[in-house]
Parts: structure tokens; C-alpha cells; sequence
């Protein structure tokens, strides 16, 4: 008997980014997701807020971030890539990162 299970290493979630690296301090950025918000460090790309992205959105850490979500699925043509400092705050926590200085 054959078992078999696959893995993949981006979970494919959906957030919207609500304030980009411009609207915040030093490089931080804040994304909604459906389970609260993620704060991100900008690093690479093109990455601008009112727009939807997805990534691996509930983990620390480097992640590449993509346009859609069949993109992000296999990898191809990243739009950027972010270093996931929380996730599932609120939104006042986020407000906090978004405004604070390194």
C-alpha cells in the first residue's frame, strides 16, 4: 500500500495591505488578514497599500509575497519579499507598529 501527503511551504493566505512602507515608519507595514493584523518590515519589491497579496501571513520571519494566489502556490513571479515580526494583533497593536521608530 502506497501512502502519500503533500506539503506546501506557503499556506496561500490572503491579506490586504492597509498601510504600506510609506504610510509607516522605518520600512514597517501593516496587513489585514481574516484572523487580525500582521506586522511586516518591507525588504524588496512593489508592494503598495490598497492592494491584496498573498504569502505564508501567520508565521515569523522571511516571506515572499505574491500577487495571486496561484502565484503564490507555485512560487512564480514574487512581488516582494517582507520579514513577518507578528500576526493576529489588533488593530491598536498595529497602529503602534506602524507609528513607532526603530
Amino acid at each position: 500500500m502506497l501512502i502519500t501527503s503533500a506539503t506546501y511551504s506557503n499556506a496561500s493566505i490572503r491579506a490586504y495591505l492597509a498601510y504600506d512602507d510609506y504610510e509607516c515608519k522605518s520600512d514597517h507595514m501593516v496587513f489585514e488578514t481574516s484572523s487580525g493584523y500582521v506586522l511586516a518590515e518591507w525588504y524588496s519589491g512593489s508592494l503598495y497599500s490598497g492592494n491584496y497579496f498573498y504569502a505564508d501571513f501567520h508565521g515569523y520571519g522571511f516571506e515572499n509575497v505574491y500577487r495571486n494566489e496561484e502565484d503564490a502556490v507555485n512560487e512564480e513571479n514574487r512581488k516582494g519579499r517582507i520579514y513577518i515580526d507578528d500576526y493576529m494583533v489588533s488593530l491598536s497593536a498595529a497602529m503602534e507598529w506602524c507609528k513607532e521608530e526603530d
